[in-house]
This record gives structure tokens, C-alpha cells and sequence, in this order.
């Protein structure tokens, strides 16, 4: 019977990618290596034996870009017939223990320098497709940032013209309640006017004015110290 483990996909990967990544539980709560490469629970692996443990039943694989220890838990190769210097390929499960990645092996099979050379332009060829897509999402990331900013910016800066803007003197020929409330509408951008802004454009006393308006229903206070005109 084929274990759940032994149908994920084995990727072909730079023993360095899984050296550098981190186990996570994925959202089926299983336990996966997060690396640059994507999540990965099973590997793909060519490279040279550099060392042979025969107590521990494994041995030490290193494919150029790093080592990493490869365990046999059931007889896959003959290590007393393995030797350093040659090249095998590997298709294992990734484990962590003491925070020491490592490779249970569920294929071993010796390969030849061909294939060692193939798998190296292979896993080359992959790495710049990897890092021209991670600077095409970056240059994505930018973009919108400096339209965010850009929008931010102009926002900004219509915000502080509308400031640097004098409102249009009011008709002094108005009678001092029109112009009190004409002053209240330019004042007033959809929360009401200040009765202090109000009143201080003014060098007549506004604030009576101001109270017998409120009296006579012409203007409300929607909140302290805010007016406006009842239209």
C-alpha cells in the first residue's frame, strides 16, 4: 500500500533551498518545509556521496549548492557496497530533528555524472525563472505602492489648496443676518460651521445675531460649537 506521503510530489530542488527552509503546518494541519522554492514535503535529489555512516544506516549527499543527511529506515541501497565520490539519486521525505534537516529516502538509485550535469542546468534554468518572477511581483508591489503614494500625495495637496483658497468676501450691502448666514454655507464643508469661525469673521457682534437665528429656526446646532443653515 502507498502511504499518503509517498503520492505528494517529490521536487527537484538545490539541497540549499531545503537547508534555508521552515517547517509549517499547511492549512490541512500538515506538516510541510516553507522554502523559496514553494512548500515542500517530498524531494528530488542528485548528488555526490561524500560520506557513508553505516551505524546510522545513511550517508551524506552533496550536490554543490550544500549537504544534507539522507536515512535509510528500510533497506534501499547496500551501504557496505556505497562509496564516497559516487552519484545517486534520491526521492525522499524531508524531516527536521534538532532543528538538522535531513531526507528519509524512499528511492535510492546510483545515477552517472550525465544526469548530475542535466539536473544542475535544470534546477540553474528554474532558479533565474524563480527570481524573474519574484521581480516581476516585486516591481508589482512597487507600483501600486507609488500609485498609493502618488494618490496619497495628490489627495494631499488638493486638500491644502482647498486650505490656501479664501473663501469670496460675503456682500457687506446684505442686511448682518444674510451675511452671517451666507458666511455659515462657505464655512460649512458637510459638518456644520464653528460658531467661533463664524463670529470672528465678523467685526459686528455675531454671536446675538447668531442666537436669534437659532430662535428663530433659520439655524440649528447639529453638535456643540457646529451650526447650520436650515435649508
Amino acid at each position: 500500500m502507498i502511504k499518503m506521503d509517498d503520492q505528494r510530489t517529490a521536487y527537484k530542488v538545490p539541497i540549499k533551498v531545503l537547508k534555508k527552509g521552515v517547517f509549517v503546518l499547511n492549512e490541512k494541519e500538515i506538516e510541510v518545509l516553507q522554502t523559496s522554492w514553494g512548500n515542500i514535503t517530498r524531494c528530488n535529489l542528485i548528488g555526490i556521496v561524500v560520506n557513508i555512516l553505516i551505524k546510522n544506516n545513511s550517508f551524506v549527499l552533496d550536490d554543490g549548492t550544500g549537504s544534507i543527511q539522507i536515512k535509510q529506515f528500510e533497506q534501499k541501497i547496500d551501504l557496505e557496497k556505497l562509496s564516497v565520490g559516487r552519484i545517486v539519486n534520491v526521492v525522499g521525505r524531508v524531516q527536521n530533528y534538532h532543528d538538522e534537516k535531513y531526507v528519509i529516502a524512499d528511492i535510492i538509485k546510483e545515477t552517472n555524472q550525465e544526469w548530475f550535469s542535466f539536473r544542475k542546468k535544470e534546477l540553474a534554468s528554474k532558479k533565474v525563472m524563480k527570481e524573474r518572477e519574484e521581480e516581476t511581483i516585486n516591481k508589482e508591489k512597487n507600483t501600486n505602492k507609488d500609485l498609493e503614494t502618488k494618490t496619497l500625495e495628490t489627495k494631499k495637496e488638493l486638500e491644502l489648496e482647498t486650505k490656501k483658497t479664501p473663501n469670496p468676501p460675503i456682500d457687506s450691502t446684505l442686511s448682518k443676518p444674510s451675511q452671517i448666514l451666507e458666511k455659515i454655507k462657505q464655512l460649512d464643508s458637510g459638518e456644520g460651521a464653528s460658531i467661533d469661525d463664524v463670529a470672528d469673521s465678523f467685526d459686528f457682534d455675531a454671536d446675538t445675531i447668531i442666537t436669534n437665528l437659532m430662535s428663530e429656526g433659520e439655524l440649528y446646532e447639529i453638535k456643540p460649537g457646529k451650526i447650520k443653515v436650515l435649508e
